[in-house]
């Protein structure tokens, strides 16, 4: 999980994953919330949301590193655009995104998650010292109303559509963040981030 060469620190070292694999109750009751993309075959595919991040520098107190991330979710297709004129034009893929810096990687004991037994085993751990997330993304416009409480759309009779996950208490910017991830994992690796 850290990178392996100077390639990768200058370069970055990227990583996609989505909502789901950790034993806590919170994730079990959370992911599914989020809904799926469609299979071809009409069944359920993969969750809607994917988070992308690239870790770059060396992750070393001497030299430490930062992450670039986003939030990826699923989107209304052309149909829907077009049957509700400006209904999502505050809809975007990219939900959020944003910059952890001064990030630390440490092997050790994974934190505290209530409900598993994920204390008890060893993580890569990466402390950063400073965040800043903004949902939507940096340049793009919110809609009419603001964030989670958008406006009517003008003649269409609904509100402006956007994804509903901009909690004001996550995005804004912390002192530290921490992100762990476990180590010798034999099935898909899982992580769990505390602020």
């Amino acid at each position: 999980m850290a990178p392996a060469t100077s390639e990768e620190a200058v370069l970055g070292k990227k990583f996609s994953c989505s909502c789901g694999g950790g034993e806590d109750a919170q994730s079990k009751y959370v992911c599914p919330l989020q809904g799926t993309y469609k299979n071809l075959d009409g069944s359920d595919g993969a969750t809607t949301t994917r988070f992308d991040w690239t870790f770059t520098g060396y992750g070393t107190a001497a030299s430490p590193g930062s992450i670039s991330l986003e939030m990826n979710a699923g989107i209304h297709s052309n149909s829907w655009a077009e049957d509700q004129p400006g209904r999502f034009d505050y809809f975007y893929p990219i939900v959020w995104s944003g910059d952890l810096d001064q990030c630390v990687i440490t092997e050790g004991p994974c934190m505290h998650v209530k409900g598993t037994d994920v204390s008890s085993q060893t993580c890569y751990n990466y402390d950063c010292g400073s965040t800043d997330i903004s949902c939507p993304p940096k340049g793009l416009p919110v809609c009419p109303g603001g964030v989670n409480n958008c406006d009517d759309v003008p003649g269409v009779g609904k509100e402006y559509d956007m994804h509903k996950v901009c909690s004001p208490f996550f995005f804004q910017v912390f002192p530290s963040f921490l992100f762990v991830a476990r180590v010798n994992y034999t099935g898909l690796i899982t992580a769990h981030v505390k602020q």
